[in-house]
């Protein structure tokens, strides 16, 4: 396969995906998996297409090749285990948040700001 070619592979491994998960009715933009696809679209995708020629130069062909071929299948490993069957019954087994007022989120609080933080905006009245 080309230098290009698993870039290319991997593009379509995620659009794929996306569309499959449209067609079954379970896509939810707000599933973590789509914030891990959404940087691996940057970081395997786009910048491997901007930066090819002075990645080319740099490293050279196989090393390029090689990179490219690993993320594909990185990806292909995460799809994998992130649908591995034990994941949903590990879930329903994890006990439930317990009942009641939830406690503060920070013990102590803030220091006071200090510096140019501490000034006031022109916008504030």
């Amino acid at each position: 396969m080309s230098d290009t070619g698993y870039v290319y592979a991997t593009a379509a491994t995620i659009v794929c995906y996306f569309l499959l998960r449209l067609a079954r009715k379970s896509f939810d933009p707000f599933e973590p998996v789509w914030m891990f696809l959404t940087g691996y679209v940057h970081l395997y995708v786009v910048q491997p297409l901007s930066v090819r020629e002075w990645a080319l130069t740099i490293r050279g062909l196989d090393v390029v090749t090689l990179a490219d071929q690993r993320a594909f299948w990185a990806l292909w490993w995460f799809l994998f285990i992130y649908h591995l069957a034990p994941g949903k019954p590990l879930a329903r087994l994890a006990p439930p948040s317990p009942p009641g007022p939830r406690p503060p989120s920070s013990a102590c609080p803030a220091p006071p700001a200090r510096g140019p933080a501490a000034r006031r905006s022109r916008w504030d009245s």
